[in-house]
Order: C-alpha cells, then structure tokens, then sequence
C-alpha cells in the first residue's frame, strides 16, 4: 500500500533547503500537504463518470495527510509552528507503526464500474 504519494515525497525534498534558508519550511510544509491531499484525493476518484466528491475514499485520504505529517515530522526540518512539532524519534516511531497497521483502515480498492 503506498500511503504517500511518491511526487509529494520528491517535491518536498527538493525545495526544503530553499525553504529553509527562506524560513519557509513551515509553509512549505502546509503547501505540500495541501497537495498531498488533493492528489490522493483525486486519484481515489472511482473511474466511473457521474462520480463526486462524496465517491471518494476519505479514509485513504487521511490515511496518506496523516502519513506524510509523521514522514515530514519525522525528518526534522518542520520547527515553524509548535502546534506541529514533535520529537523526530517519535514521529519516525509513530511512522513505522502507522506504516503497519493503515492497511486495517484503508478499505480495499472499489470495482471499477
């Protein structure tokens, strides 16, 4: 199960050492987790063609806001906003458990209609 998706993953490391000279690593973050949820978002649309925003698979979506926060977190660049924050030790903890039992909350992908 990939719970973040790879090109938030390559995005927010290639542009975190700007950020962090700018002293923007704390919007960068929230840009990117934005992005993170959109992306998932969009790609747990089911394929069919009258379907909404309410067809969408919310649990995967905040399965995937959650992982990337404890991946980010767990880097060590994100200290802007102490509302975020959290020892690097324990969001990488965190992490590998999460890591572990998000398949028990993710329900398996819909059929295709």
């Amino acid at each position: 199960m990939k719970l973040i998706p790879s090109e938030m993953i390559a995005a927010y490391n290639a542009v975190k050492e700007s950020a962090a000279t700018h002293k923007f690593v704390g919007g960068w973050f929230l840009l990117c987790l934005g992005t993170c949820i959109i992306l998932r978002s969009y790609s747990n649309l089911p394929k069919k063609v009258d379907a909404t925003v309410w067809d969408v698979q919310w649990r995967s979506v905040a399965v995937s806001a959650v992982a990337f926060y404890l991946w980010a977190v767990g880097s060590g660049m994100v200290t802007e906003y102490p509302w975020l924050n959290m020892e690097s030790w324990l969001a990488s903890a965190l992490a590998a458990l999460f890591g572990i039992l998000a398949p028990l909350v993710v329900p398996g992908a819909p059929p295709d209609e």
